[in-house]
Formats: structure tokens, C-alpha cells, sequence
């Protein structure tokens, strides 16, 4: 799944010059991407027009993204983490784009 965000101070800073409304036009967040880009004119919607196409939804992606899970190996993942000596590991299952990050029997991915 696509994802760009502009640079930008931190979210208090952020809002305390420019206010609201600047935030969400220029959100820093790239975890926001699906919502920013729905933003005519923001940065993000610049980026994916220019990257993409300026008629080309985030949906196109999803096909890809979800073919992509289904060689998901977390055997591989969890070795990987044992082996930089990770101690503490927090998957998300589900973003705020409605996808699930791997395939699941307790959701269905469509």
C-alpha cells in the first residue's frame, strides 16, 4: 500500500501556529495516507497524483497488497526478531484503512 506523508514539526507544534484545518492539509503522518490524499490540492494528494495518477484511488492498491499476504511468513518474522535480539514486538492486525496486514481466520480479507 502506498504511503507519504509530508515533513513537518510535531502535531502540537503544528497546530498551535497553523490551527486544525492546516493539520489535516498537511498531515505528517504517512500512516494517513489513505485520508490525506482525499485532500485536493494537499501535499499528499500532489504526491499520489504525480506518483500514481491523479485518477488512480487507493483501492487499486488493494488487490496487490492482499495477494502479497498470502506468502506471509511469520515463522520468518519471529526468527528475525529472536535474531536481532528483539524483546518486545507489537503487530497491528488491522490499520485504519480497513486492511488486514495478513491473512486472518478470524476476519476475512476481501
Amino acid at each position: 500500500m502506498p504511503g507519504w506523508a509530508p515533513r513537518a514539526a510535531g502535531l502540537r507544534d503544528v497546530i498551535a501556529q497553523h490551527g486544525d484545518i492546516y493539520w489535516f492539509v498537511h498531515n505528517p503522518y504517512a500512516e494517513w495516507y489513505c485520508q490525506s490524499m482525499l485532500i485536493e490540492s494537499s501535499p499528499t494528494w500532489r504526491y499520489h497524483a504525480k506518483t500514481y495518477g491523479e485518477n488512480t484511488p487507493y483501492d487499486t492498491f488493494v488487490t496487490q497488497f492482499t495477494e502479497s499476504t498470502r506468502t506471509w511468513n511469520p515463522e520468518a518474522w519471529a526468527d528475525l526478531f529472536a535474531r536481532v535480539g528483539a524483546r518486545y514486538v507489537v503487530l497491528t492486525t488491522k490499520h485504519h484503512d480497513d486492511l488486514l496486514l495478513w491473512p486472518s481466520r478470524m476476519a476475512k480479507i476481501d
